[in-house]
């Protein structure tokens, strides 16, 4: 399998668990137990985390690092300052590495202002 088959081999499936995710209500809702911003954007996080699962599994990198910083843009509340860089980290490794230099600085000028805080 080439490299653009990985990449793109899983588009519809991707596109349509994106568009799933895009149509969740994730406004901050009535806190729950399991849900400490309310249901919509525990199941956005959720259907998430299983996107980036799907990808990692298929070895398919297609939306990945969009993936990433969704989850840690919305979980910083919540997440540690460590796991909120990991999550750029591994977002701004596969932008450099699929030539997505536009994505890759903007990446890397956040996280050197994030870390300067």
């Amino acid at each position: 399998m080439d490299v653009k088959s990985m990449v793109y081999g899983y588009k519809e499936e991707l596109l349509k668990r994106l568009g799933k995710l895009v149509s969740i209500n994730s406004v901050e809702g009535t806190p729950e137990p399991d849900a400490p911003f309310g249901k919509g954007p525990k199941v956005a996080l959720e259907t998430a985390l299983e996107t980036i699962d799907f990808c990692k599994n298929n070895n398919t990198a297609y939306q990945m690092p969009s993936l990433l910083l969704l989850v840690a843009n919305s979980c910083e509340k919540f997440l540690s300052k460590e796991e909120i860089i990991q999550y750029y980290t591994e977002a701004k490794t596969l932008a450099k590495l699929y030539g997505n230099d536009v994505l890759y600085l903007k990446i890397k000028n956040y996280l050197i202002n994030y870390n300067s805080d």
